[in-house]
């Protein structure tokens, strides 16, 4: 599934997974940055995007890379 994947996918998953382990290697800080905050989204926007890469739990990111990999497999063609 991985080799068929185009390139916004590949980049879609990478980043998931490149949120997971920045979260677990920065902890706190990284999590009250990146992750969703419904009380401090008006002053930090960018949650609103980052949320989306930040995963909490390794059962999270088990799930949700081959979703996103099956999800633009079907998706990116029709683009």
């Amino acid at each position: 599934a991985v080799a068929k994947a185009g390139v916004l996918t590949k980049a879609l998953a990478g980043l998931t997974v490149a949120g997971f382990f920045l979260q677990l290697a920065a902890g706190d800080a990284f999590r009250r940055q990146f992750a969703l905050v419904p009380a401090k989204v008006i002053p930090k926007f960018w949650m609103l995007e980052t949320a989306a890469f930040v995963e909490l739990n390794p059962a999270q990111l088990v799930l949700n890379v081959p979703l996103i990999l099956f999800a633009g497999n079907l998706l990116e063609p029709l683009w």
